[in-house]
């Protein structure tokens, strides 16, 4: 069978994570993550390649990636299986067959990046990880 080639756009927050890209020393990171369950899925070695990297504790609302197969496993059943085997920081939004030519960082039109920062004098804590503190201090001499 002729590999397909299966386009996800995934969401998470990253608090937990050593950043988007598999890591040499084990260390649990989003790409490895979801490789695993692809690996358990199809039985075979999946690489999924992404359309950029993410440091360690950064989030993402929808990073899309790639990966190639010859599973018979349908678009729509990679979605719902990845979405009970992953931990609820992690979640797949689409799964779509895309042609072979697709490529999640190459094809990518447009990236974009939010960065939120709280400048208020007490950080709310459900906001705690998804924001940074920015403390304005100011010191006079006399």
């Amino acid at each position: 069978m002729e590999p397909r080639n299966i386009k996800l756009v995934i969401g998470y927050d990253g608090t937990g994570f050593s950043g988007w890209q598999r890591q040499k020393r084990g260390e649990k990171t989003i790409q490895g993550t979801i490789e695993t369950c692809l690996n358990r899925m199809t039985c075979n070695e999946i690489t999924l390649h992404g359309a950029g990297r993410t440091d360690a504790g950064v989030h993402a609302e929808g990073m899309v990636a790639h990966f190639h197969t010859t599973a018979s496993i349908t678009p729509s059943e990679f979605l719902q299986a990845l979405n009970s085997m992953l931990p609820g920081a992690i979640r797949i939004f689409q799964a779509d067959e895309v042609d072979r030519d697709f490529h999640s960082r190459f094809s990518a039109r447009k990236k974009t990046y939010r960065y939120s920062i709280f400048t208020g004098s007490i950080q709310p804590p459900i906001s705690a990880s998804t924001l940074c503190m920015s403390k304005q201090i100011s010191k006079s001499i006399e």
